[in-house]
Parts: C-alpha cells; sequence; structure tokens
C-alpha cells in the first residue's frame, strides 16, 4: 500500500488515477492500494486553499511492497 501522510488534521485527500478514477483509500489512515503510475490529489482543509499535485509511484516503490509520502504543502488560508 502506498500511504499519503498528511500533516494538518482535518482534511480530505482524494486520489486519482490517469484516468481520472478516485482511488478508494484502503482505511481512514490514507493508504491505498496503487499500481505503477502518475497519480492526481486534492487535499482539502475548511478554511483554506485547496492544494493539488501529482505523485508518480515507480515499479519499484511497488514492488517494496510499502511507500510513504509526505505532503508537507503549506496552507494558505482563504
Amino acid at each position: 500500500p502506498h500511504q499519503f501522510n498528511i500533516p494538518y488534521s482535518d482534511t480530505t485527500l482524494t486520489l486519482k488515477d490517469k484516468q481520472c478514477n478516485i482511488i478508494d483509500p484502503i482505511n481512514n489512515e490514507n493508504y491505498f492500494r496503487v499500481s505503477a503510475g502518475k497519480y492526481s490529489y486534492t487535499v482539502v482543509k475548511d478554511g483554506y486553499e485547496t492544494k493539488v499535485g501529482t505523485i508518480n509511484v515507480t515499479q519499484t516503490t511497488v514492488d517494496a511492497g510499502y511507500s510513504e509520502t509526505i505532503l508537507n504543502a503549506s496552507f494558505a488560508v482563504k
């Protein structure tokens, strides 16, 4: 699984594959089962600007069986 570690509470993370299909998390800890490829994400926190970005998951990462992405983007107040 691939985990997104968001250093803020009360956030909503949406992960999409290259066909814009939403990837459902395995649990409420932002763990996702993904294949190698490029993914887009959106992080929403009430009262702050929405953050969007992309991540590339390599086959090496998938073969390792675990990966973590830390989204350290700072949020700007709306």
